[in-house]
């Protein structure tokens, strides 16, 4: 499946690296693609580990542009998503940004321990309907990348391991 790199660029979650997937119908993550931050796992992960008041600021920019009928389209929705995030340890998007298309995503630390960048996979919803064992096994690849990554920028380990 489609593997990207992220970053944040004001409201939005700018793609900076990407592996694609090799399978005919995959997503569209390329290089420089911008997405709406309340629509994008990579944006989500990386909000959800930043201060409370990073948050505000940031979520003040957000233009709240509704790409599909499952798109968050408020503050209130947003920070209810980003909770679940912090919970959960990883952001999704379940076709907000596009329809047939789900993800998840993971923060990258670095060594001051604030997320720099989100790492993601990507799949057309279609090909994992009803198997969650999967979709555990690309949570937990994902987590581990991020953890490793995180680790090589001089993340504090007991923060990146919890």
């Amino acid at each position: 499946e489609t593997v990207s790199l992220g970053v944040l660029s004001g409201p939005y979650a700018l793609y900076i690296d990407t592996i694609e997937s090799p399978e005919p119908i995959r997503a569209d993550q390329s290089i420089g693609k911008k997405v709406p931050i309340h629509a994008s796992a990579i944006g989500k992960a990386i909000l959800a580990s930043q201060e409370d008041d990073q948050v505000e600021t940031v979520i003040r920019e957000i233009p709240f542009i509704r790409l599909t009928e499952r798109t968050i389209t408020g503050t209130s929705q947003l920070l209810k998503e980003l909770e679940i995030t912090r919970l959960q340890g990883y952001a999704t998007d379940d076709e907000e940004s596009l329809k047939g298309l789900q993800c998840f995503a993971t923060p990258v630390m670095n060594f001051r321990s604030e997320p720099v960048a989100g790492l993601s996979v990507a799949f057309p919803k279609y090909r994992y309907k009803d198997e969650e064992d999967r979709k555990k096994q690309f949570l937990s690849m994902l987590n581990e990348a991020s953890r490793l990554l995180s680790i090589q920028l001089g993340a504090n380990l007991e923060r990146v391991l919890s």
